[in-house]
Parts: structure tokens; C-alpha cells; sequence
């Protein structure tokens, strides 16, 4: 493990493109670390039916290898130029989040495909078990261990001109290759109980002495494989209710039983994305209401003499927004921060896709941009 650690680069580089609106306000973004196997990572998701996200409100972090040269930290609006969190419940999430909360999101992605909770169900991929701290018997690592300290190297490298980071929580989505290895008859649910339970207990006990409070962990409780539910499976997701219900994490969404028979899995046992998009705001939704208040959104009705008279004219999700008349304004975005200032303008410059207030003269209109 130390020897992965030399690996890590203890600074962050900024996508050009997020730097000004990273760099802009000092207020915190709210970090969740994904953690726990495939549909975690979200290896089954289709990065053109991804949800849609608001410019300058999310991104994902990524604490890199030493030479690298990809950018640490990816704007979430730009999918299909960088894989990081492609096909994943990461846009849903945040458009989610962003919406219902109006805090800015970022994500750290800790969950690796094919890992197990007990030591033993793992196949050489790696283990999330609290109660045995070395490898699995086949060698794989221990993938809780390594999830925290890529979480304390994100903490360490964040510049000073960055805003402070606050950790929302986890996401944690595990136990189809445990639920595989009780039909195995290589653990027992007993086992995998105990496991589960310990791992939950560490990271809840592990992040509040780090962040000095409470940090939710959102359960996301499996479905099952394409050619049908079976014992082992059905046993993982009572395992999961009970220990949720216990006060161990939030279970954040139950609906992966339905899945299967929506046709909204992209192989064997992969959630495509319709199904990460609405883990996504599932989860979303559950984590807002954890979180404290964010920034007022500005408002966009219309108001004063004249207001009816600016509006958005032709397509008003053209790139290059075109206005009835010259005004006098300024646009924000939907986080409200100013974007540009119009002085007696018919149309605006060129905007990152998004959702777009203009505060004018005249009174208020909301517009969008594209992609």
C-alpha cells in the first residue's frame, strides 16, 4: 500500500475550462467518494444518454499517478471528451443535487470492478473488508484501506486558490460478487453480514473523527443478474435493508430488482445508463436532504413596466442567445454567479451549455444553451 502511495501526486492541474468558475467563488463544493464494484464504476453506461449537467457546478476528481499529464479535475459537462466518470450515476447525481440544493458537487471515484466485502468471495481484484486489513487469500488488496488514503491524498493536494472541499459522503454500491460466492457455497450471508456491518461501522467511525461530524454513507442495494434472481442475491439485499435499518448508512435506493425486467441492464448484470441515471437522482435526492443550505438561485420572472417586451427569439437553445431588443443586464448561471455583463447588447457571447438567467433593464427571462 505505501508503495502505491508514491505513486500519487501530491498536487491537482485545473481543466482550463473550470478554472475561472473553480477559482471564482470560495465557497465549498461538496465531495463524495464512490466506492464498491461495477455499477459503482458504472462500466455498463452509455455516456450520450448521460444526464446532462450545469456548467461550473460539477466535476470529477481524480488524484493522478506521478508524470502523468490528464487534468486532476474534469468538468462533468464535458462528456465524450474524458472517460473518468463516463457512463456513470455521477451526471445524474449532480444535475440532481445541483438542482434541489444549489450546492456544486464533485465526486472522487474510489470502486472497482469485480471487488468483493469479504475476504474470501474476492478473485484477485481486491476486498472492502474492515475486519482483515492485508490482502484476500488470492492476493487481491484491501480496497478500503486504499479508498481512504485516495481520499486523504485529494485532501492534501488542493491548491490554496481551490475551494474548500466538503465531504458529502459515501455511495457505496457492493455485494453482487459476494451474493455470487453464497451461491458458491464459498461464504456464508452470516459472514457477509458481519463484513458489511464492520466496513460500514469504520468508514462511518473513520470520516467522523476526520471531518468532525457525521458524514452519511448511501446504501444503493443491488438487483441481480440477467438470467434471474437467486438465493445468494436475494439474501445480500435483505443483509443490506436490515443493516441500513440498523442506522449504518441511508438506503438511498432499492429499485435494482426492477432492472432486469425493464431491459435497463447493458449485459449480464450491468446497469445501463437509464438505470445509473436514476440511481443517480435517487441518491441525489437523499444526500440533498443531508446537506445545508447552497446559494439563492436568482429568480427570472418578469418584473417592472416593459418586462414582457425582452425575450429570447428564435431557438432559445442556440449557442449565441438573440434578445427582442438591446438591453442593459447581466447573466447568471443557475448557481447564480455572473457570467458577463450586457451593456445595450441584442445577443450574448458564446456560453457553456447550460441553464442561463438574464437580470435586465427590462425585468428577467430564463434561457439554454446546448450542447
Amino acid at each position: 500500500m505505501r508503495t502505491a502511495l508514491t505513486l500519487l501526486l501530491a498536487w491537482f492541474g485545473l481543466e482550463a475550462a473550470a478554472q475561472d468558475a473553480l477559482t471564482a467563488h470560495r465557497d465549498t463544493v461538496d465531495l463524495f467518494v464512490l466506492a464498491g464494484q461495477s455499477n459503482a464504476v458504472g462500466v455498463g453506461g452509455d455516456p450520450a444518454l448521460a444526464t446532462g449537467v450545469i456548467h461550473g457546478s460539477a466535476w470529477a476528481v481524480r488524484v493522478r499517478a506521478e508524470r502523468e499529464t490528464r487534468d486532476a479535475i474534469v468538468s462533468l459537462d464535458t462528456l465524450g471528451r474524458d472517460t473518468y466518470l463516463d457512463g456513470t450515476l455521477a451526471p445524474a447525481f449532480a444535475e440532481a443535487y445541483v438542482r434541489i440544493r444549489d450546492r456544486r458537487v464533485a465526486f472522487l471515484q474510489t470502486a472497482v470492478g469485480g471487488t468483493s466485502n469479504v475476504p474470501t468471495a474476492d478473485q484477485g481484484k481486491g476486498h472492502w473488508s474492515a475486519l482483515e486489513r492485508g490482502p484476500s487469500p488470492v492476493g487481491g488488496p484491501n480496497r478500503l484501506a486504499m479508498a481512504l488514503d485516495t481520499l486523504e491524498a485529494a485532501y492534501a493536494a488542493r491548491r490554496p486558490s481551490m475551494p474548500e472541499f466538503r465531504l458529502g459522503g459515501v455511495v457505496w454500491i457492493q455485494g453482487e460478487r459476494d451474493a455470487q460466492q453464497i451461491d458458491n457455497g464459498l461464504i456464508t450471508p452470516e459472514t457477509y453480514e458481519a463484513e458489511l456491518r464492520a466496513t460500514l461501522a469504520f468508514l462511518r467511525d473513520t470520516l467522523e473523527a476526520r471531518e468532525g461530524r457525521e458524514v452519511p454513507i448511501y446504501l444503493v442495494q443491488i438487483g441481480y443478474l440477467a438470467e434471474g434472481d437467486t438465493d445468494g442475491f436475494e439474501r445480500v439485499r435483505e443483509i443490506q435493508r436490515a443493516v441500513a435499518a440498523s442506522g449504518l448508512a441511508t438506503l438511498a435506493c432499492d429499485h435494482g430488482t426492477a432492472f432486469p425486467a425493464l431491459g435497463m441492464l447493458a449485459d449480464f448484470g450491468h446497469w445501463d445508463q437509464r438505470a445509473l441515471n436514476h440511481v443517480g437522482a435517487h441518491v441525489a435526492e437523499a444526500a440533498a436532504a443531508d446537506a445545508p443550505p447552497g446559494r439563492p438561485r436568482p429568480t427570472a420572472t418578469p418584473a417592472g413596466p416593459g418586462a414582457s417586451t425582452v425575450r429570447v427569439l428564435g431557438n432559445p437553445a442556440s449557442r449565441l442567445a438573440r434578445f427582442s431588443e438591446p438591453v442593459t443586464g447581466v447573466v447568471l448561471d443557475a448557481l447564480g454567479r455572473e457570467v458577463v455583463r450586457l451593456e445595450a447588447a441584442d445577443r450574448t457571447p458564446p456560453l457553456p451549455p447550460g441553464v442561463y438567467a438574464l437580470r435586465s433593464d427590462r425585468g428577467a427571462v430564463r434561457f439554454t444553451v446546448a450542447r
